[in-house]
């Protein structure tokens, strides 16, 4: 359910799981993120097991083991772009598999590099930004409770969050196709949707779930109680909210029913925001638990201000903001960022 953003640095730690990208033509060149999941996963090893498994074509996931780096690894094939006629409806279904051999396999905690379909910063970007929108939809349809690690690097971000346009023109135009102007699809929530309801007939049967959505809370830590009415004024399901709040099931639980337990500031704040606070009430909320307050001397509180002023309440967004700047994260982060936090010791998630 949450969605936190961490560099290449993360394959420094041992994972649970994560999903490596394999596009054809650049299949193990050094630049690519999947020559880097191989290397330090044991290329030879890896590679073995990718060639006992091989997919049968774009978005039918291979998963195996994960050798040095990860009790698992979800290999898949990313549509071609250019080539592909049905481009969109072959990323649908790659992220859609990718979901299902999540859900089975139970993992708690997934690094999801995006699925590059192309390259060059502007490539980055709306690769990134497909990556984003997709996890987005299939977290909320599919009810996940487990945490995805979007590994993308600071750059790209930047990009995305200053809309970055290519200026980039190639000398072979209009020789080499591979070079013709290209309009990047389902990149933004507008775009999936619209995807959907147009091709509704043809999109996969959804994998099967029995969806938790209320968690039958008898709320026992009392000072709780009335943020816990404002939860239940606003949102239809308990688990909305934790998808807004960018915080898991478990956490949420604990929150209102452990007598005595607080979460702690970086937990509070997104509780808060979720629930459609103000800065004054924020500030009121952290003073009366935690005895703390939003703080423009402290850089990740600054940049959290800075959002709220600018009317910006969606936690990812005001993440991508912290990310880029090596500022603590909103939200229930419990597994690998605290193994990062630990000069990358090799904790088994």
């Amino acid at each position: 359910m949450p969605i936190f953003f961490v560099d290449n640095d993360i394959l420094k730690t041992k994972l649970e799981c994560i999903v490596c990208p394999i596009k054809v033509n650049d299949f193990l060149k050094e630049e690519t993120v999947c020559n880097q999941i191989y290397n330090y996963a044991g290329s030879a090893t890896i590679e073995h097991l990718f060639d006992l498994n091989k997919p049968k074509g774009y978005g039918i996931p291979v998963i195996t083991d994960g050798a040095n780096l990860a009790k698992r690894i979800i290999h898949v094939i990313v549509p071609d772009l250019i080539k592909s006629p049905t481009f969109k409806i072959d990323m649908y279904f790659s992220y859609n598999d990718i979901f299902k051999f999540i859900i089975k396999g139970n993992f708690q905690n997934v690094v999801f590099p995006p699925l590059y379909f192309s390259y060059k910063r502007l490539g980055n970007m709306n690769s990134y930004r497909t990556c984003k929108t997709f996890l987005k939809y299939f977290m909320n349809l599919y009810k996940t409770n487990f945490a995805a690690y979007i590994m993308v690097d600071k750059t790209t971000i930047n990009d995305h969050l200053n809309n970055y346009v290519s200026t980039y023109e190639s000398t072979s135009y209009p020789l080499s196709k591979r070079h013709k102007s290209t309009v990047y699809p389902l990149n933004n929530d507008c775009e999936l949707r619209d995807f959907i309801n147009q091709n509704d007939d043809i999109l996969p049967t959804h994998y099967n779930l029995i969806k938790e959505n209320d968690y039958h809370i008898n709320v026992e830590n009392q000072p709780f109680l009335r943020l816990y009415q404002i939860i239940k004024e606003q949102y239809k399901d308990d688990y909305s909210f934790c998808y807004e709040a960018n915080i898991t099931n478990e956490e949420y639980k604990k929150i209102f029913t452990e007598i005595g337990y607080i979460p702690n500031k970086y937990i509070m704040i997104p509780i808060c925001i979720a629930a459609k606070m103000n800065i004054e009430r924020i500030n009121h909320f952290l003073e009366t638990f935690l005895n703390d307050k939003l703080n423009e001397n402290n850089a990740t509180d600054k940049i959290i201000i800075e959002c709220l002023n600018n009317n910006i309440y969606d936690i990812l967004t005001i993440n991508e903001r912290l990310y880029v700047n090596d500022a603590i994260q909103l939200g229930d982060d419990k597994s690998i960022s605290n193994s990062l936090k630990d000069n990358f010791s090799h904790v088994v998630l």
